[in-house]
């Protein structure tokens, strides 16, 4: 498993003194993960004979790789909401930003750092940590994964979230009241997707 090797790889760093590679291996490891899911999204589509949920010019977006790697998991659980989005967005660019600090030169910075001094070890241990446990939840995620049903509803949902004023719909006063009364993702989508049905 290429993500694993990233890992270990990593850990290797850490302990060699190279924390901004280290961390760098880490953040590849999450971009492979979230790679696998936007591969298996898409392909899921193929089967419905639907046009690509996620978008392959996403595979050449990093920030967007990092992002499905804790988006993708949580949808097709079912366990994710609103706010979890927002903060999956902000770690994501995070990570991306802070892997950029330590392996481009900026010659601009005032005052200057060299990349192998802006990440800690301290830093590159947890982003290794994080990496690791999401490789974890992955493999163990396999084990259990959603019904066929639950897959193609939440293709649906990826789908109709495309549409800028579908989303207004979803997340108004009324849609939000929907999610906290059935504080469960999945159940929310069905039940979107119903009404969705309804109006057609």
């Amino acid at each position: 498993d290429h993500a694993q090797d990233l890992i270990e790889e990593a850990e290797a760093l850490v302990e060699r003194g190279k924390p901004h590679l280290a961390y760098h291996f880490a953040v590849l490891a999450l971009e492979e993960l979230g790679k696998r899911t936007i591969f298996e999204m898409n392909a899921l589509s193929k089967l419905m004979k639907d046009t690509e949920v996620v978008s392959s010019a996403r595979l050449e977006d990093h920030v967007a790789k990092l992002f499905w790697a804790f988006f993708g998991r949580g949808i097709l659980s079912g366990r994710v909401n609103r706010s979890e989005v927002e903060k999956f967005r902000g770690l994501a660019s995070h990570l991306h930003n802070r892997r950029q600090d330590g392996i481009y030169v900026d010659t601009e910075s005032h005052p200057f750092r060299r990349p192998s001094r802006c990440i800690s070890r301290g830093e590159a241990r947890n982003a290794v940590a994080l990496a690791k446990a999401n490789c974890e939840l992955e493999r163990l995620s396999t084990q259990g994964r959603p019904t066929l049903e639950g897959r193609e509803n939440a293709a649906w949902f990826l789908r109709r979230m495309e549409d800028s004023h579908y989303r207004k719909i979803a997340f108004s006063p009324g849609g939000l009241k929907q999610l906290a009364e059935f504080e469960n993702f999945a159940r929310w989508i069905e039940w979107l997707k119903l009404e969705d049905e309804k109006g057609r």
